[in-house]
């Protein structure tokens, strides 16, 4: 299903790949579409393979959104090749990805524009709730977050790329899980 609009190129793309997220997915997508700012944008929504009602459910909001396309798997291929797919369709200089089971902060997008553009960087990592790994972790020990410096890594649930760094990098198709991590030391390898 194409719903974007040929004739202008967005500022910013986002990528959200998704598998069995209807409970999620309209609540990621209005989290995206309700960013401060002003930069226009596309949603690319990659539905790899989903079994429930997720392709149906990004149809409906898309019949809604023309910015909306929905690239869909016949069946699970994995994070790699959700991703994969998102970026070869994809039209903007910035991409963003975000996974279906993360909700944006309004600011999320701003931000990570002015950092990607004070830094001179090719990828920046933002701030999404929930983050899995680190609710689970913060959850079962009782933890209190702070804020960290930079780190060299940028979460591909939660990152904005500039298009340049898959010109010369590619997220690998094969891998189900840690793609993200994949990606960051193929970037590093050639000095983004």
């Amino acid at each position: 299903m194409s719903g974007a609009l040929d004739s202008v190129r967005p500022d910013v793309s986002f990528l959200v790949i998704a598998h069995n997220e209807e409970a999620v997915i309209s609540d990621c997508i209005s989290s995206i579409t309700a960013q401060d700012g002003g930069a226009t944008f596309e949603i690319v929504v990659v539905d790899d393979g989903s079994t429930d009602h997720t392709a149906s459910l990004v149809m409906g909001i898309a019949a809604n959104w023309p910015q909306i396309t929905l690239v869909r798997h016949p069946k699970n291929m994995g994070r790699g090749a959700a991703r994969s797919t998102g970026i070869a369709a994809v039209r903007a200089d910035l991409v963003a990805m975000v996974d279906a089971d993360i909700l944006l902060p309004k600011h999320w997008l701003q931000q990570c524009c002015i950092a990607i553009s004070e830094a001179g960087a090719d990828a920046v990592g933002g701030i999404a709730v929930p983050d899995g790994d680190v609710t689970y972790v913060q959850n079962k020990f009782a933890l209190t977050p702070k804020v960290a410096p930079p780190t060299v890594f940028v979460s591909g649930s939660n990152g904005l790329y500039r298009r340049r760094v898959f010109e010369m990098v590619a997220v690998d198709p094969s891998l189900a899980e840690g793609e993200d991590v994949a990606l960051n030391y193929a970037m590093a390898a050639v000095g983004l």
